[in-house]
């Protein structure tokens, strides 16, 4: 173990406690188990999402903490540097930690301004060390994929990046957030704590642990980071899917999911629980979405529902299980991202939160092509190769 609403969606609140199950995520190692007393705010809505982080960072009286794979110093990403530069200037503890590939191209000049404004900027598993404030920890396959925001007793998380493509009013993205208060801050902390400490050494001093809140929302933070021996979101995700009795609902924008997650699908259709998947069918990684395909016959073939979101480029994760059992955070549950990548994903027990994310696949539908087996059966042969080949090549 280591040390108002959006988008229509309203506060969670407690979870039932007439449900008594045990549920996977609540023994999965997280950094501080499972805990009560939480407030989850779902934020659909990328107006309101940045708006709301400016408005935290710039009344911040202690820390800011900001964990990225992508940070862009665009129209959005000033945005939250300036905040960001403020916050440090007047004193608060300002830590950025951004993923050495995914932020390559993050700028120099403004990365040296933050540095003199006393914001410790470092990176994680830089490509090439020599050149930016961190040390190389793995192979350059090994990514920081968390997306985190926190701000003195709030925390964020979910899939946005900072830029432009994410957040403010003409994303090309839709994503989905979480805005976290009460004790799992604290459980964030440690998280960002440990990637800034394997990235430069350096221990942060972790916020004292927030007193329960009315809400009794059964929450657990859960770290994926396989290098160091941590698997516990996705033993977590698989040991809800294997409880699941009646639906399970999928958000993901890259569906090349890792053997047991596809086995763990194939048990729950076979108990007859219903599983619905919403992907990408426009993509900005088309050869996820060609890989993707390729097991679309074995689940169509079991009775699976997919969906590919066309309209807008999905970039949402989510899973569902039973109305009740929700994650959300970064992890798209595939299994580049399960072998390689930092990932973070925060689970509750929660039927207004699945509520939400139900709401949430149930409008995307309109917009969205239903995936037919019978069609699905009748695509040309070169198409069935593409897709078997970028299944081979993405799985890497």
């Amino acid at each position: 173990m280591r040390g108002g609403s959006s988008g229509g969606a309203g506060p969670v609140s407690a979870s039932d406690p007439s449900d008594h199950r045990h549920f996977g995520f609540e023994t999965a190692g997280s950094p501080g188990g499972t805990s009560y007393g939480n407030t989850l705010l779902l934020h659909s809505d990328p107006v309101e999402l940045l708006t709301q982080i400016l408005t935290q960072i710039r009344s911040a009286k202690a820390r800011v903490w900001i964990e990225l794979y992508i940070l862009d110093s665009d129209s959005v990403g000033r945005l939250v540097i300036h905040e960001v530069e403020s916050a440090a200037l007047r004193g608060c503890d300002v830590v950025l930690l951004l993923d050495g590939w995914g932020s390559r191209r993050f700028s120099r000049r403004v990365r040296d301004r933050l540095l003199r404004a006393g914001v410790r900027v470092c990176y994680f598993n830089p490509v090439f060390p020599w050149t930016t404030p961190g040390r190389r920890v793995d192979s350059v396959l090994h990514r920081d994929h968390r997306k985190v925001v926190l701000v003195d007793d709030a925390a964020f998380v979910g899939g946005r990046n900072i830029s432009k493509d994410y957040l403010g009013d003409k994303p090309i993205f839709f994503d989905l957030n979480l805005e976290v208060r009460g004790p799992a801050v604290y459980d964030i902390a440690t998280v960002v704590a440990d990637g800034v400490r394997q990235s430069i050494g350096v221990d942060l001093n972790l916020p004292e642990r927030q007193a329960a809140g009315p809400d009794d929302c059964r929450t657990s933070v859960l770290e994926l980071d396989q290098r160091s021996g941590f698997p516990d979101l996705d033993r977590a995700i698989q040991s809800s899917v294997e409880t699941a009795t009646r639906s399970v609902s999928i958000i993901t924008p890259y569906f090349v999911p890792p053997r047991w997650f596809l086995d763990a699908i194939g048990r729950a259709l076979s108990r007859g629980v219903r599983v619905r998947i919403l992907t990408a069918g426009k993509s900005d990684v088309p050869m996820a979405t060609s890989a993707g395909r390729h097991i679309y016959s074995e689940l169509l073939a079991v009775g699976a529902e997919i969906f590919e979101m066309r309209n807008i480029i999905l970039h949402a994760k989510s899973v569902v299980i039973d109305d009740r059992i929700c994650v959300v955070g970064s992890y798209n549950i595939d299994a580049y991202g399960s072998r390689h990548n930092l990932e973070l994903g925060v689970a509750s027990v929660s039927s207004v939160l699945a509520a939400q994310l139900e709401s949430v696949f149930d409008s995307s539908i309109p917009a969205s092509a239903a995936v037919s087996a019978s069609e699905w059966r009748r695509r040309p042969a070169l198409s069935r190769f593409i897709d078997w080949l970028s299944w081979r090549v993405y799985r890497v």
